[in-house]
């Protein structure tokens, strides 16, 4: 059924029952992943929050290039449902079901009941994709709510021919933002939506439609630099989330980005490939497409989410999370293209039904039979996110509220599965050990503060993918470690391997006789 169609205005309720079943079974299949052990990015932002509900500033305490919306969201989820996985993949999954009825206004706006049933699908799925890592808290999912949550206000005011309540869009816009920099491409297409949309108009009234958007946006940003600055923390965060977060983006040389971007979306594809055709079958059409504002709406929205993946060149694989929403609302847009090409109008939400069907028949190791740590170890290998619960937990038991620990990695979940602080604010390893001009000074950094804290318990682990080194860069910190530990501390459990690859720990007097078989996982160290 095509947007404008009448009868699309007179199934209100039809629509939300199918998008509430839909948001619902989409909910069941996360509700088996809400204990997946969490990974580094949400360590982080896990620990930040923390440390805010502590009434710490986190730039101050936590060194962070990521702007602090997501920390806020954590901050929000810990205090109202606790500190733990679960809780923070409850979170996850409320965000998500908001954001999939967000897509789902959306696209009834534009390619009807039936493409919008099927974007809400589509989304709920794609962003439940593996390839994605989908079933983590990143900040993506965070930000994707705001910023389509901003889109539909921006749309209802502009139908209405308004102008004042541009603000409110704007600054859901600002939100997004401060979830994720990347979402400032989202805040570009809407000022391009603006500008598009108001040209029958006035050029003046125009003019100040984009103003007030954008300084509605400009409100939520202000008010947080205030608020980080009264804490005084601007310096520190200043410096990493735009100073370093610059040269972190000029890290992938643009010759080696293309064979990153084919490899990670090759590989997506293949996840819900029956999703993504769709899609593709939605853009393939979309120059066809008779109705000029719904083709330069989908096509400019799914260019501008797709620029959304690009900065830094990196193609992280949660990064395209961004581009979710945009190919749902395409193959919304293949569903309605369909439905209104066929005289058997039932033929196609059957059609769509066994596309998805399909998809969850393709998934069904990782949707219904694989465990938490099979799926962890399935998207990251061995890199130690299952066993820092359990090696955390025994750091918690063995020291006070008030003790601060060290971890020598990029592992901040250890820090916020053992609630205790830590005696350093350098989180990762990863700038340590970069090609930038600041390596060398925050290695001794990091050095000064371990010696001069000499905390009870460090946490380490020499797995390539805590640290990263890069080649040519000074290796100060990795040459000091082994004496460091030696001379001060005494090892006392470390996280091994059984055959099968699931994790077997050793504690007391079996950590100290033994060595590890796997000697770059977790290894705890006591002060003598």
């Amino acid at each position: 059924m095509a947007a404008d169609d009448p009868r699309t205005k007179r199934r209100p309720l039809r629509d939300w029952i199918a998008w509430a079943a839909i948001a619902i079974a989409m909910a069941g299949l996360r509700a088996r992943l809400l204990d997946v052990p969490l990974e580094r990015d949400e360590g982080e932002y896990a620990y930040a929050a923390q440390l805010l509900l502590q009434g710490a500033a986190p730039y101050a305490h936590a060194y962070t290039m990521k702007l602090p919306g997501t920390i806020a969201a954590y901050a929000a989820i810990l205090a109202l449902a606790g500190e733990s996985p679960a809780a923070i993949h409850a979170g996850l999954l409320v965000a998500n079901a908001l954001t999939l009825v967000c897509v789902a206004l959306l696209a009834r706006r534009f390619v009807g009941s039936v493409g919008a049933s099927t974007a809400a699908a589509a989304f709920g799925l794609l962003a439940l994709s593996r390839g994605l890592l989908g079933f983590t808290a990143n900040a993506e999912h965070f930000a994707l709510l705001p910023a389509l949550a901003a889109l539909l206000g921006l749309l209802r005011v502009l139908e209405r021919r308004g102008t004042w309540p541009l603000a409110g869009a704007g600054a859901l816009f600002g939100v997004a933002v401060l979830m994720k920099q990347h979402a400032a491409f989202f805040l570009a297409f809407g000022a391009l939506w603006v500008w598009i949309d108001g040209r029958p108009d006035p050029r003046a009234r125009v003019a100040a439609r984009l103003a007030i958007l954008l300084a509605g946006a400009a409100i939520p940003l202000a008010a947080t630099g205030l608020a980080i600055a009264a804490a005084g923390a601007w310096d520190p965060f200043w410096f990493w989330t735009v100073q370093y977060a610059g040269s972190y983006l000029d890290q992938v040389a643009a010759a080696d980005a293309l064979a990153l971007l084919a490899l990670r979306a090759g590989r997506n594809a293949w996840i819900f490939s029956t999703v993504w055709l769709l899609a593709a079958a939605g853009l393939a059409m979309l120059p066809f497409d008779s109705d000029r504002r719904r083709r330069r709406f989908l096509g400019l929205f799914a260019l501008l989410s797709f620029v959304a993946v690009c900065p830094g060149l990196s193609f992280r694989e949660h990064y395209f999370l961004l581009i979710v929403p945009a190919a749902a609302l395409l193959a919304g847009a293949a569903a309605d293209a369909a439905m209104r090409a066929l005289s058997l109008r039932s033929v196609t939400p059957i059609a769509v039904a066994i596309a998805f069907a399909a998809a969850l028949v393709q998934e069904r190791d990782y949707l219904f039979r694989w465990t938490t740590g099979e799926i962890v170890r399935e998207a990251y290998g061995q890199q130690g996110f299952e066993e820092s619960i359990a090696i955390a937990r025994y750091v918690r038991e063995r020291t006070a509220a008030d003790d601060r620990i060290g971890v020598l990695g990029s592992e901040p979940q250890i820090y916020f599965y053992a609630r205790r602080r830590a005696v350093t604010p350098l989180l990762y390893m990863y700038p340590l050990l970069e090609d930038q001009p600041l390596a060398a000074r925050m290695q001794l950094e990091l050095i000064e503060q371990f010696e001069r804290a000499l905390p009870r318990y460090v946490v380490a682990t020499s797995n390539p993918r805590s640290w990263l080194p890069h080649g040519g860069v000074t290796r100060t910190v990795l040459d000091w470690i082994p004496a460091f530990l030696a001379e001060h501390y005494e090892r006392v459990a470390f996280a091994d391997l059984a055959p099968d690859g699931t994790p077997v720990y050793a504690f007391g007097d079996d950590a100290k006789s033994r060595e590890p078989a796997n000697p770059t996982g977790l290894q705890v160290y006591r002060r003598k």
